[in-house]
């Protein structure tokens, strides 16, 4: 990973969350990310400008001006909303280079079963994330894995956005993980996002990394 070297996990970050089967069954979800992932603050609900400003100063470079400041800010306060929109247990704006903004989102979340009486399955989940869209450029990557969390699925999608006014459009990579721990009820996914595709090889790296770390575990 010699162009990225810094998007090698290093911290860890817990979670917690309440299972669906019962108001007393708990469980937390652990997982390693790279330093120059910025957790957002997706449960905060008060203003975040403060924190975004605060982290947009600590994360560019000294000589950094105003105006680069202020559009890091902006960066952090959009990514945050955009991924509130997905409920996730938390979300990371991974910025290797600062001064060129946010290089991929990286999202963890949690699904329930539809019903009390139905069982999550890994072929669900992978069924979700490798449905073909309209936008799909390239049919889903699909590929079985078995972590240390639990039977997995790798699913790599690739889409494909409206063109600009000159005819440009962006492709954006996907990666989700989708688990399905033995001792829950619900299935956790890593997800993935990013249009920076000369990084592919180091994104993809990275995220078959942090779905290794991933450890769900009552309490």
């Amino acid at each position: 990973m010699s162009r990225l070297a810094q998007i090698q996990p290093t911290t860890d970050h817990a979670t917690t969350d309440e299972g669906m089967s019962s108001p007393s069954e708990h469980w937390y979800v652990n997982l390693s990310y790279p330093d120059t992932a910025i957790p957002l603050p997706v449960d905060e609900t008060e203003d975040i400008s403060a924190w975004a400003e605060s982290t947009a100063w600590s994360r560019l470079p000294p000589e950094a001006t105003a105006e680069a400041i202020s559009e890091f800010a902006e960066a952090l306060i959009g990514a945050t909303l955009d991924s509130r929109t997905r409920s996730p247990l938390y979300a990371y704006f991974l910025s290797v280079y600062p001064e060129h903004g946010e290089l991929a989102r990286i999202e963890v979340q949690s699904i329930s079963p539809e019903s009390a009486d139905e069982e999550l399955t890994v072929e669900q989940m992978a069924g979700f994330f490798s449905a073909p869209e309209p936008t799909s450029l390239n049919p889903a990557q699909v590929t079985p894995r078995t972590l240390p969390a639990g039977p997995a699925a790798r699913i790599a999608h690739q889409y494909v956005g409206e063109p600009d006014e000159a005819g440009d459009s962006t492709v954006t990579q996907t990666l989700a993980y989708a688990v399905r721990p033995p001792d829950i009820r619900q299935g956790i996914v890593l997800f993935l996002t990013w249009s920076a595709l000369y990084f592919s090889d180091e994104l993809f790296e990275l995220g078959d990394i942090m779905a290794e770390s991933i450890q769900v575990e009552r309490k």
